[in-house]
C-alpha cells in the first residue's frame, strides 16, 4: 500500500468565495458557511486547476492508494483580525475536507487546520482540534510551525495544553 502524507485539500470555488466574503465584510455579516453540494466536491476532486490533471488522476496515475490531506496553510490567513474569521474559516477547510473523506471513503484521511492567531493562546484552538478527531475522524493536526511560531504562540510551555489534548 502506498500512503502520501503530505497533500493538500482540492477545494470548491465556494470555500475560495467564503473566504473572500469574510474578508471584505470583516465578519460584519455573521459566519455563514460554505454552501456546495457533493457533487460539486465530487467534481473539484477531478478538475485540473494548475496542472495537467486532477487530483484523483494524480493519485491513481502515482499508483498511491491513500493520501493525508489537510488544507492550504497559505490559505488560512492566520494573521487576520478580528480572529472569528480565522476560526470560521479553519473550521470551513476542515468541513469540506470531512465531506472528501466521506465522499471518497478510503481515499484520503483527513489532518486538520488550527485557527491560530498571532497574540491568541493556544488553548483557543483545542475545541476545533477535538471536534475535528471526535467528530469528523481526522488522525493529525496542522501546527503553525512557521519563522512566527514563537511570537504567534510563546514558549514551549505556552504550547504544552495543544499537545496534552492531543495525546
Amino acid at each position: 500500500m502506498i500512503i502520501d502524507i503530505h497533500g493538500h485539500v482540492s477545494a470548491p470555488t465556494e470555500l475560495w468565495a467564503y473566504k473572500a466574503n469574510l474578508l471584505s465584510a470583516r465578519g460584519a455579516h455573521g459566519r455563514g458557511g460554505v454552501n456546495v453540494s457533493d457533487d460539486e466536491i465530487r467534481a473539484t476532486a477531478n478538475r485540473k486547476e494548475n496542472w495537467a490533471k486532477g487530483h484523483l488522476d494524480y493519485l491513481r496515475d502515482h499508483g498511491t492508494d491513500v493520501q493525508l490531506i489537510s488544507p492550504r496553510p497559505f490559505q488560512l490567513m492566520q494573521s487576520e483580525k478580528p480572529t472569528k474569521l480565522v476560526h470560521w474559516f479553519t473550521e470551513e477547510c476542515n468541513n469540506i475536507i470531512h465531506r472528501q473523506m466521506k465522499l471518497f471513503s478510503g481515499k484520503w484521511i483527513g489532518v486538520c487546520a488550527l485557527p491560530q492567531t498571532a497574540g491568541d493562546p493556544i488553548q483557543n484552538a483545542i475545541p476545533e482540534l477535538e471536534r475535528c478527531v471526535k467528530q469528523l475522524g481526522f488522525v493529525g493536526c496542522l501546527f503553525e510551525s512557521g519563522p512566527v511560531r514563537k511570537q504567534r504562540h510563546g514558549s514551549a510551555a505556552a504550547r504544552r495544553p495543544l499537545l496534552v489534548s492531543a495525546l
